[in-house]
């Protein structure tokens, strides 16, 4: 399990693309994770978001989606996590997951969908992937309340 001393839980995904991090990322996230977080480096940020979710954990990491709406579709989005590369990866693996979906689609997010999204993901990870579903679940409730 990585823990706050690991040296990989304070890499930007710009670092992590570098070879002495690339193989060791790679063997613990797998190779679609690790491709889902690298691509995610140069997003385009979505500056006026429709409804933005946040979730934090005990451990202290935080997870925020946002969400750029089209009427009942999620048109864009953008992602921001603070903690290891575990929450980065659940973080842009939920963003990834809610495009294109609906807004009860993205009500309903779950852990299983940030794992199935990355094609598998460390048991030790999951609460990430948990923290991920909880933040696009917060955004789309923020949405909700303020459209009825």
């Amino acid at each position: 399990m990585i823990t706050r001393h690991d040296p990989t839980c304070v890499l930007t995904a710009e670092e992590a693309a570098a070879p002495e991090h690339r193989e060791a990322l790679i063997a613990r996230f797998g190779e679609k994770a690790y491709r889902l977080w690298c691509d995610a480096r140069h997003p385009q940020r979505l500056l006026a978001p429709t409804s933005i979710g946040t979730a934090t954990d005990a451990e202290g990491c935080r997870i925020s989606i946002a969400l750029g709406m089209y009427g009942e579709i999620v048109a864009q989005t953008d992602f921001d996590a603070e903690g290891c590369p575990s929450a980065k990866i659940a973080a842009a693996a939920a963003a990834h997951w809610a495009m294109g979906r609906t807004l009860d689609e993205v009500a309903a997010m779950d852990e299983a969908a940030v794992v199935a999204t990355l094609g598998d993901f460390p048991q030790e990870a999951r609460r990430h992937a948990r923290l991920a579903g909880k933040a696009v679940r917060a955004a789309a409730a923020r949405w909700q309340a303020r459209a009825n």
